[in-house]
Formats: C-alpha cells, sequence, structure tokens
C-alpha cells in the first residue's frame, strides 16, 4: 500500500512551532471579502449597512440563502470566518470583558436550571 501524501489524505498538516501560544488570522477582512464574493455583493444591498448576516430583517443574504440561491455551508463557512476574525481583532480588554460575561451568564443559567429540578 503507497504512503498518504505529504499533506495526509486529506490535505492537512501539522506544524509544530515552538513558543508560540494561539495560532490566529490576521487582516484577514478582505480576504474572506475576495473568497465570499457572491456573499459580499449581496451584501450591498442588505438594509442595515452593519448587518451581520444573521438575524436582520431586510437581510439580502439571509433571504437570497432562504431562497435557496445560497450554499448552505458556503454561508455557514462565511459566518464563522467573521466571528474568528472578530475575536482576533478584540483587545485583551474586550476579550476578558466577554468571558466575564459569558461566566456571568452561566452562573445565572445554573441557578435558574436548579429551581427547575424535581
Amino acid at each position: 500500500m503507497p504512503a498518504p501524501p505529504a499533506g495526509g489524505e486529506n490535505g492537512g498538516i501539522v506544524i509544530d512551532n515552538p513558543g508560540m501560544r494561539q495560532v490566529g488570522m490576521a487582516n484577514t477582512s478582505k480576504g474572506i471579502d475576495d473568497s465570499f464574493e457572491q456573499i459580499t455583493l449581496l451584501a450591498k444591498d442588505c438594509k442595515y449597512k452593519d448587518c451581520a448576516h444573521t438575524h436582520e430583517g431586510g437581510c439580502k443574504v439571509l433571504a437570497e440563502l432562504k431562497a435557496g440561491n445560497l450554499n448552505k455551508d458556503k454561508y455557514s463557512n462565511y459566518i464563522n470566518l467573521k466571528k474568528e476574525v472578530e475575536f482576533y481583532e478584540m483587545s485583551e480588554k474586550e476579550k476578558r470583558e466577554k468571558d466575564r460575561s459569558f461566566g456571568k451568564f452561566l452562573n445565572k443559567a445554573k441557578k435558574e436550571f436548579k429551581k427547575y429540578k424535581y
């Protein structure tokens, strides 16, 4: 049996970079817009200029997705990449505040959940 290609069967590779704590994306907004040109063009016709294309009324991207004119997987990849870029562009202070808020939410949810145990 021949050996799989250098990148593995699915083309992935593992890189070990000693001393690096995390790998992320930087300055990628232009690249995402270029890679998802169909969504970028649709977004220009959204009702709101700052539309996130997730739940807003008047969103042309969501309308085309619902109509079946936009690939669901491509849309999902676009949204996930946008969220990742947003996270990496946050300052450390903003990340800590977001973590703190999420922790408060979890604590509140746990307390509410205990009320309904029988």
